[in-house]
């Protein structure tokens, strides 16, 4: 399973590459961050700047959860009987940490596709994708439900 948790975490991080490179082409020379009471930009950022800012934290986020990964991986284990301290708690964790990164490159491109739409300056199209930046919050939650369900499923 493990192997499967790398290879989504190996797609999900080709595919921000993608989309980043994408929205990077379509984004004016100045990216509104923020908003302001009126529903214009409050803050702006030069369009390399943005580029650069979104890659150091992609990358930062994917190395840190790399190695957080590793480091539980190369823990030793106990021959007891207590259920955390077992190979089988090990591989199911080691597994639903790998999804970590996926769901947080998923995040950050649902928040790349709200900032484009949100520097497009078109209203209608803002209110139509204006749920883009909560799917990140679905997605955690449904993160920490799955090491719930991964923790308690038994063996065959």
């Amino acid at each position: 399973m493990y192997r499967v948790a790398n290879m989504v975490r190996i797609a999900s991080s080709l595919l921000f590459i993608i989309v980043l490179l994408l929205i990077y082409a379509n984004l004016p020379d100045r990216v509104g961050i923020t908003d302001s009471s009126i529903n214009t930009p409050g803050l702006f950022l030069p369009k390399s700047d943005f580029f650069y800012y979104c890659l150091i934290i992609f990358l930062a986020t994917n190395a840190i959860a790399f190695v957080f990964g590793k480091v539980f991986q190369s823990i030793a284990i106990r021959p007891e009987t207590f259920f955390f301290s077992s190979e089988i708690f090990k591989d199911r964790f080691t597994t639903w940490w790998g999804v970590f990164p996926a769901v947080m490159n998923l995040i950050f491109m649902f928040s790349l596709g709200f900032i484009a739409v949100f520097n497009n300056h078109d209203m209608d199209m803002i209110r139509s994708y204006s749920y883009l930046p909560f799917l990140g919050q679905f997605l955690v939650a449904g993160w920490i439900i799955a090491l719930i369900v991964v923790l308690l499923k038994r063996d065959r």
